[in-house]
């Protein structure tokens, strides 16, 4: 647990410090760990066209990534509640599409949210017949916690993502040795963007962040409001 927290705040110290990415910054995308032997290469390949043209926290254009709508369209509540109205810190987008690969579209919204002046993104699954209204309450999550409508609201939901201030390790690659010779592993985590794609009929998940590595992972519904991701592929993004 010790060496968790550790990790967490010399994450959120080294995002603070590192630039961002900008546009005309040359990246290579190297396939670091591979489960699927069609998929991996091929989004290595998309993701090293994409940030050779984008910047590195830019929405990626490829047709395989999901298209997000503003939330405005969703329903008028959404456009009369201050809170949804988009600025610098806070973007709230829709799109309905099959994000857990179960056979059924879900209505997936996208909250992007500032930490350290830096967006990151937190992904609500709800069922795509949901009322409108609910999943305006949900998101507003105004009742307390232990109230009978904090347990309405958050039991509207199918699932969630959100690894902001969190640290998403890569177990699927081998661990290191830190300066003092403790064995950990690598992960993401602190500021991350979430952006789904389609590829072979079925929905993936590119997690990143400013720290190199990019996740390929497939979302599993768990059954109660938490996440649970399968590492496909991970992809090292360095600067030439």
């Amino acid at each position: 647990m010790k060496n968790a927290i550790c990790q967490i705040l010399f994450l959120l110290v080294v995002a603070l410090a590192v630039p961002t990415g900008a546009v005309g910054d040359a990246y290579d995308f190297k396939l670091v760990m591979s489960q699927d032997k069609n998929l991996c290469p091929a989004i290595s390949e998309v993701l090293s066209t994409e940030y050779s043209a984008i910047g590195i926290q830019d929405p990626p254009r490829h047709e395989w990534f999901v298209k997000w709508e503003p939330l405005s369209g969703l329903n008028e509540q959404f456009r009369e509640e201050p809170q949804f109205n988009d600025d610098h810190c806070s973007i709230y987008r829709w799109a309905m599409f099959d994000i857990d690969n179960d056979g059924q579209a879900e209505l997936v919204i996208k909250w992007s949210a500032c930490l350290g002046g830096i967006r990151s993104d937190h992904v609500y699954i709800f069922r795509s017949d949901e009322p409108r209204e609910g999943i305006s309450e949900t998101l507003l999550d105004r009742a307390p916690w232990d109230s009978t409508q904090g347990k309405v609201n958050r039991e509207r939901l199918l699932g969630q993502i959100n690894y902001t201030g969190q640290w998403y390790e890569l177990r699927k690659l081998p661990p290191f040795k830190d300066d003092r010779g403790h064995s950990q592993l690598h992960g993401i985590g602190g500021k991350v963007w979430i952006y789904p794609f389609m590829f072979g009929g079925q929905t993936y998940l590119n997690l990143h962040g400013l720290s190199g590595m990019h996740v390929i992972a497939r979302y599993k519904r768990p059954g109660k409001i938490g996440e649970k991701l399968e590492d496909v592929c991970y992809v090292d993004r360095r600067k030439r």
